[in-house]
């Protein structure tokens, strides 16, 4: 595959495609049994989900009833009730409670801005719940091995 710069790449696409794979199913599938045995128990009253690569069915086990979904791109395919520039979110200071970030981190361009966007926007008790990829897994290095570094989804900025 030809080099292509980050900045260059529609990432979002090509994730989300990546997601309608077997692997990508299992994945979410996976993420999604760790994301339901931890949001029961988080109270609150605002619930914003940020990103662009699943759907609002991940956080459906939350018993927060007030629940955004914020995209930073429009999609043909999204639940996104918000779309915004990556670099603020469009939201007031101290007002979420839970703030749910699926795979926004390593596919960002500023993903340490990102972070201090979500703690601000969370409220001092509140929880950012981060989901990522884990380049030391089996998995990472599985694909490392086979040199798929510049296939989605392991050419994102892991931190």
């Amino acid at each position: 595959m030809k080099h292509v710069p980050y900045g260059e790449r529609n990432s979002v696409a090509e994730l989300r495609e990546w997601f309608t794979s077997e692997v990508g199913i299992n994945t979410l599938g996976s993420s999604a049994a760790v994301v339901d045995g931890i949001l029961p128990d988080l109270f609150g009253y605002h619930l914003a989900l940020y990103g662009d690569y699943v759907n609002k069915e991940l956080v459906e086990t939350s018993r927060i009833s007030h629940r955004i979904v914020i995209a930073t791109e429009l999609a043909q395919k999204t639940d996104a009730t918000l779309v915004c520039d990556q670099a603020a979110l469009p939201v007031f200071e101290n007002t979420i409670d839970v703030l749910v970030l699926p795979h926004t981190l390593e596919f960002s361009d500023e993903p340490h801005h990102v972070l201090r966007e979500a703690e601000r926007v969370v409220i001092g008790e509140g929880h950012i719940l981060i989901i990522t990829f884990n380049p030391w897994s089996l998995f990472g290095l599985w694909c490392a091995l086979l040199r798929w570094r510049d296939e989605v989804p392991w050419r994102g900025k892991f931190i």
